[in-house]
């Protein structure tokens, strides 16, 4: 089994469309299925597209994590693709296989946040934290399986037009960090503190 990442290309415009496939041969013809890769490929035809391999994996975890590098919030405010969800969500099959260990994974989890409650202060375990990590890399995205709504479109499409929303909105260019008891919100540009790791743990007051 080989699993690709692979670069659809317009010749006519030059837009592109990236996105992963799981195939037993390589070259088997298969184009994506972008809902506006679809749409273009009946405007142009397909003869105007080009099809191009560019990375070989031998499991779905490193084709994903390939994928989720190269279609980034950043790739899809550009003009020039056709893809509409971040990558690296994984495909069903991906989901399927690994469903039953992550809802293992967060069963045993939550029982710890559930055990550890009433004791404020109380250090989490670095066997706990890392496997919060692992959780929060193994979740599959909430837009799995949606798309975008014509209002996230239009704004969407300001950004590429330079009149962007993004740098007015308080929450630009930062995220949350957890050392696993405290939760704190950083710039993008700032170094992760010793002890922290990315996400945030909920606490009594948010559950």
């Amino acid at each position: 089994m080989f699993y690709l990442i692979y670069k659809i290309t317009n010749k006519l415009d030059g837009k592109i469309y990236i996105g992963s496939h799981k195939t037993k041969k390589v070259d088997d013809g298969y184009m994506g299925s972008g809902k506006y890769l679809n749409r273009a490929y009946q405007k142009y035809g397909m003869e105007n597209f080009t099809k191009e391999i560019l990375f070989v994996f031998d499991n779905a975890k490193e084709m994903y994590a390939k994928e989720a590098e190269l279609v980034n919030e950043e790739f899809l405010a550009e003009a020039n693709t056709y893809n509409l969800k971040r990558g690296g969500m994984g495909g069903f099959d991906f989901i399927n296989e690994n469903k039953l260990n992550l809802r293992n994974q967060i069963k045993a989890t939550l029982a710890a946040q559930k055990a550890n409650k009433g004791r404020p202060g109380r250090p989490m375990s670095e066997e706990h934290k890392r496997r919060l990590a692992e959780i929060n890399k193994m979740r599959p995205g909430p837009f799995l399986g949606r798309t975008h709504s014509n209002e996230t479109i239009q704004k969407m499409q300001k950004r590429r037009k330079g009149t962007g929303v993004g740098k007015t909105n308080s929450q630009y260019g930062t995220f949350w960090i957890t050392n696993g008891t405290n939760n704190l919100k950083i710039k993008k540009d700032t170094s992760i503190p010793d002890g922290y790791f990315k996400g945030r743990i909920l606490n009594e007051k948010q559950t």
